[in-house]
């Protein structure tokens, strides 16, 4: 990896060490990995190593938001076939140990995580989380999109998938 990709990568980290405010139920985050290159996808190496960073945020956003005392749901999205659509999300929750509902399609085969692609980094622990296969479809979501009936058919002419929390 190229020196200058490792001080990008650096400096994203530096600038979101310390996580906005909140979360609340009204308000989550999201954190997109650092745009490097104009590419899709960075090379595995830099990208192992944007997950070493993901992993440091992951620890440092969790003890900032206990030190305020907000309670969350901290979870790590990785898209393996487009890893710079991979995210570190932050769910505001009522009550501390609550989970975010989750509105994904589980894929019909759970895939086990790829440690050959993905091993164990300086800070990066695949063992340190919970893995589990989603399948990557645009889906919609009646209730929390607040979708029209026109838009619903508009979207679901363009291939979208009702999500499964929609009343269609």
């Amino acid at each position: 990896m190229k020196n200058k990709q490792q001080e990008q990568i650096e400096k994203w980290y530096a600038d979101h060490k310390d996580p906005p405010p909140g979360p609340d139920r009204d308000r989550n985050l999201y954190l997109s990995p650092p745009k490097l290159l104009s590419r899709r996808n960075p090379s595995l190496i830099v990208f192992r190593k944007i997950l070493d960073a993901f992993s440091r945020l992951y620890d440092d956003w969790e003890k900032v938001f206990a030190e305020r005392g907000l309670p969350c749901d901290l979870q790590l999205w990785v898209y393996d076939e487009h890893m710079t659509d991979s995210r570190l999300l932050c769910f505001g929750m009522d009550h501390s140990g609550e989970k975010y509902p989750d509105n994904f399609l589980y894929s019909p085969e759970q895939y086990k995580f790829q440690y050959g692609k993905y091993p164990k980094g300086e800070y990066f622990d695949p063992d340190g989380f919970d893995w589990t296969t989603y399948e990557v479809r645009s889906c919609l979501f009646e209730k929390s999109d607040r979708l029209s009936k026109r838009r619903i058919r508009k979207l679901l002419k363009r291939g979208w998938y009702k999500g499964p929390h929609s009343r269609h």
